[in-house]
């Protein structure tokens, strides 16, 4: 409601049909509707147990109190956010404290940093790909909270539903403007960096590049699909898929592809589980970098212990 509408009613009570605070127009400021958010979000994580705590195989997929300074530091540096580059338009906040929001999504974030054991996995690429959290805790350190969905318990095989970006053949890509957003390996944008190379082959489409990267498109060489009978494919040295195949871009996306999920040959259906990662420790770095950088704060030691580390 806070990103689609800003002001609105602040309900706390149950209502009857004919209650007159159904049809009322009077809507409370933006930065109240986010006071009210966080408010709860702080009651929230007041009262729930950490991840670590939730030690049962029927609680991994809980809504824990990590999952709630994740949300809390989003919540807070989206409407900083709004109300400072909104601020004097009519779309801002009269008298706007953005800075209250900054510090309360630089201190959320600092708290999980310090006090919760998350880190970065090493392999990128591996975060996108889990197909199943059995076990507690989740064997990536990376992921706060997440959910799978099961596919025996839903009855649904991904392809048959329109899931098709984990088959054959992989029909995402990234588009050329995404591609150029990525620096290069000494932090400059492509315009600027003397080091970048070229983006016209997909041989050198990620030399002296943000490694991340490599792990985002599939590049030429690569393992692109495992049968089951273990007949392997590699991904062609050209804009189109294996066996020529359709493409969307050209750059096909190699983030959320499970390449080894085929169970016979020539077999599109998915059957694994499906992941979806709602919160990730790389996201909390990075709101705590931007919020003390909003703050006026960001300092040496802030950026070694968050965008250093990604």
């Amino acid at each position: 409601i806070l990103k689609d509408v800003g002001a609105a009613q602040i309900i706390t009570e149950p209502l009857t049909a004919d209650d007159k605070k159904l049809y009322s127009t009077l809507r409370s400021p933006r930065d109240s509707v986010a006071d009210f958010i966080l408010s709860d979000l702080d009651k929230a994580i007041s009262l729930l147990k950490t991840k670590s705590e939730l030690t049962k195989t029927s609680e991994y997929q809980r809504i824990s109190k990590d999952a709630a300074l994740a949300f809390k530091s989003r919540v807070a540096l989206y409407e900083g956010s709004w109300e400072k580059y909104h601020n004097g338009t009519p779309f801002g906040v009269a008298n706007a404290n953005y800075n209250e929001f900054f510090t309360a999504a630089a201190d959320a974030a600092k708290n999980l940093i310090d006090n919760f054991g998350y880190r970065l996995d090493d392999d990128y690429a591996s975060v996108f790909t889990h197909h199943e959290l059995s076990g507690t805790p989740i064997a990536s350190k990376e992921i706060i909270f997440a959910r799978q969905f099961d596919h025996v318990k839903y009855n649904v095989t991904w392809a048959a539903s329109g899931e098709q970006m984990n088959t054959w053949p992989n029909g995402i890509g990234l588009t050329r403007s995404a591609i150029r957003s990525y620096l290069c390996s000494d932090g400059l944008p492509i315009s600027l960096s003397p080091s970048y190379v070229s983006d016209t082959s997909l041989n050198t489409i990620t030399q002296n590049r943000d490694p991340r990267l490599a792990m985002t498109i599939y590049t030429p060489g690569e393992l692109w699909r495992v049968s089951g009978t273990g007949d392997s494919t590699m991904f062609p040295d050209a804009f189109v898929g294996p066996n020529g195949g359709p493409l969307t871009t050209g750059y096909v996306a190699r983030k959320f592809y499970i390449n080894d999920a085929f169970e016979t040959a020539g077999q599109n259906r998915l059957t694994w589980d499906h992941i979806t990662v709602y919160f990730r420790y790389a996201e909390v770095l990075l709101n705590y970098a931007e919020a003390k950088a909003e703050l006026g704060q960001f300092n040496q030691s802030d950026a070694d212990i968050s965008v250093n580390q990604l």
